[in-house]
């Protein structure tokens, strides 16, 4: 049986092994994987499961292919605080009239760590409807959302990013001249990249020009719902970024 006999352990109290987690996947340059995190921590493989657990439950990590990485709340609790607060309520307004016109899912999302985080939310009214977990993370290639954070990058930063996530380099390219494609169409759309049978579309927001905070406003939909609808979604999904985008910030 593995036993928890490192010096950290020695020295953290019970009520305190979660906020020393949180501690070591925020300063960490990378997300970590358990084994990571056993060595780091010396917790035994029950607790730090455990401890895990309740982090993720709140928000405050996620995980992801096994990995572990701060999660949104943790990020609003840092650096990025005041323009996420600023970002949600800007947006609401606009994402509440979005949601009443089309009956949908709408959501607000930014970018951390070339991964996607979803910070607001607005059910659709429909008995069947899609819904995402708040705080859950998807990689910036997949999803309209994703990709239309990604088409915000300058170009550098697109191809380190495209590369990172790809390793083929046919599909690297083909990704590059997808968010070309957005970039000059002012939104982005996906059909069953996430979720099967949900389409998306998402347009930027880009409230702030100084190149570090990248958000979108997204509407999802069950594919059978979009039909002849799917010009009326993306017209009002452009409107709602638009009015928060028009916001006098002075």
């Amino acid at each position: 049986m593995q036993t928890e006999n490192s010096a950290v352990t020695e020295t953290v109290s019970s009520q305190e092994k979660n906020l020393y987690l949180l501690k070591v996947l925020a300063e960490s340059q990378e997300p970590l994987t358990v084994q990571d995190l056993l060595k780091t921590s010396g917790f035994s493989k029950s607790t730090l499961y455990r401890q895990l657990g309740y982090l993720k439950r709140w928000g405050l990590i996620c995980e992801y292919s096994g990995h572990f990485f701060a999660g949104a709340i943790a990020l609003q609790l840092g650096s990025q605080n005041n323009y996420i607060n600023l970002l949600k309520s800007c947006a609401y307004p606009a994402l509440k009239h979005l949601s009443e016109v089309t009956g949908e899912t709408v959501t607000v999302s930014v970018v951390h760590d070339d991964l996607v985080f979803c910070v607001q939310m607005i059910e659709g009214k429909q008995a069947l409807r899609c819904s995402i977990e708040k705080n859950r993370s998807i990689p910036l290639n997949r999803g309209a959302t994703a990709k239309c954070l990604l088409a915000q990058f300058d170009k550098k930063q697109q191809i380190r990013a495209v590369r990172a996530l790809i390793p083929d380099r046919i599909k690297q390219v083909e990704l590059l001249n997808e968010l070309d494609q957005i970039q000059e169409d002012g939104y982005a759309t996906s059909e069953g990249e996430l979720d099967k049978d949900v389409w998306g579309v998402s347009s930027p927001i880009s409230l702030f020009e100084n190149g570090t905070f990248y958000s979108s406003v997204s509407l999802m939909a069950p594919v059978f719902r979009v039909g002849e609808n799917q010009g009326f979604f993306i017209e009002e999904t452009r409107k709602a970024a638009q009015m928060i985008k028009e916001i006098n910030f002075d």
